[in-house]
């Protein structure tokens, strides 16, 4: 992510392969935190906070049990560190996974690209939250507020993890066992969230609702090869900025063709709710 005006984002290559592999795993390492930083803020601590919210929207349901079981209006160490560590490092893997492999292409300008970010986390995640199955948002009431704020936070998530990237960027050393380790972290954490991801939208186990946006996945897949091919130019030769307009233009439809579908899906089931 880039200041406002800037024409494309730094890239941590070198004419040499050898030269600009660790910068550039450590790129990749700088973006997989930024989204599992975000994602413990604003999925784990923010949906306790949603939860508090909604209960005080509707004090009917004080007391009641939600679909995880827990009591609706209730605040406790157990359930605030279940949501943080579980939703939030979980949910954080699979923002830092996502936002690598699509922030190459999206806009540059640091507004532009903050609420790009935030959009298409909104779209690409919330099937993860919002379902017509949770009986959550028909006990709780109302419905629509609900919804929109657990959207929201899936969409801060992203806005967070741009943000984030940025001031890791100029945090992190460059060099020396420092670098190397990042390196190895991103190699492993990139595993992982390889993992969770392609369980999340391809099986019903991993997901919120009966139906995981499938669709979306091959367009997922498509900016993300987009992106690899892209880091391989950047070992070899290019400055930022300078990928063929082919593969930019994969790397933008990958994005937008999944953001299509993740939406249709997301609708559905928000008509299904409301």
């Amino acid at each position: 992510m880039l200041a406002s005006g800037e024409a494309s984002e730094s890239r941590p290559g070198s004419p040499t392969s050898a030269a600009g592999l660790i910068p550039l795993l450590r790129y990749l390492f700088c973006g997989g935190l930024a989204g599992l930083i975000a994602g413990v803020v604003f999925l784990g601590a923010g949906s306790r906070l949603v939860m508090r919210i909604s209960a005080l929207l509707d004090p009917d349901a004080d007391g009641t049990l939600t679909e995880n079981g827990n009591v609706v209006g209730a605040v406790t160490l157990e359930g605030t560190l279940e949501l943080v560590f579980f939703e939030g490092i979980f949910g954080g893997l699979m923002a830092g996974f996502l936002w690598v492999l699509v922030r190459q292409w999206l806009p540059q300008g640091f507004g532009a690209r903050i609420a790009s970010a935030g959009v298409v986390a909104a779209l690409l995640g919330s099937f993860l939250v919002v379902s017509a199955e949770n009986r959550d948002f028909d006990a709780l009431n109302p419905s629509a507020a609900n919804i929109a704020m657990f959207i929201a936070i899936v969409g801060l998530t992203g806005c967070g993890a741009a943000i984030l990237d940025r001031r890791l960027e100029g945090l992190l050393p460059d060099r020396g066992l420092a670098a190397g380790a990042f390196a190895v972290l991103a190699v492993a954490g990139g595993v992982m969230a390889f993992a969770f991801a392609g369980q999340a939208y391809l099986s019903e186990d991993f997901c919120a609702c009966d139906d995981p946006p499938k669709l979306a996945a091959p367009f997922i897949a498509l900016a993300g090869v987009a992106s690899i091919v892209s880091w391989r130019d950047w070992l070899k030769r290019s400055p930022a900025g300078t990928e063929p307009s082919w593969l930019r233009g994969a790397g933008i439809l990958g994005v937008a063709g999944a953001c299509l579908f993740a939406g249709i899906d997301l609708a559905g089931e928000v008509g299904k709710i409301v």
